[in-house]
């Protein structure tokens, strides 16, 4: 017996609207929270309240270029508690041996998961 998958509205919403961006590419300033989480909510590995978090938050005309959004979300990272920081370093197999409980150690890899998510925010704004 075959295995069929049958697509629900939602997951073709959720298709096109990944693949084909409105005209001008995607304005985080102007997305509902459920459109922002879906798009940007991985930017992150696992960890989409980061972006809901920065929705919530407010955004603004500044959150509309990779360098802005990224600084915003970094912004979300560093107040997150003890316990959801070192959660999210776990995410991060590249980042084994940090999160100890050593501060330096926690800023160090949270610096590194900067430079990771920035190169995979920056590829969403250019696909759109």
């Amino acid at each position: 017996m075959h295995r069929v998958w049958v697509a629900a509205r939602l997951d073709i919403a959720r298709h096109w609207i990944r693949t084909h961006p409105s005209d001008g590419g995607y304005r985080p300033s102007r997305m509902l929270r459920a459109l922002f989480i879906e798009i940007f909510g991985d930017t992150f590995a696992n960890t989409p309240m980061i972006a809901g978090r920065a929705h919530r938050a407010g955004l603004s005309a500044h959150d509309d270029t990779a360098d802005g959004l990224h600084a915003t979300l970094m912004g979300v990272v560093r107040a997150m508690d003890r316990d959801e920081t070192l959660a999210l370093i776990r995410v991060y197999p590249e980042l084994a041996g940090h999160g100890s409980d050593l501060e330096s150690g926690i800023s160090a890899a949270i610096v590194q998961i900067g430079d990771i998510t920035q190169a995979r925010l920056a590829s969403k704004f250019e696909e759109s």
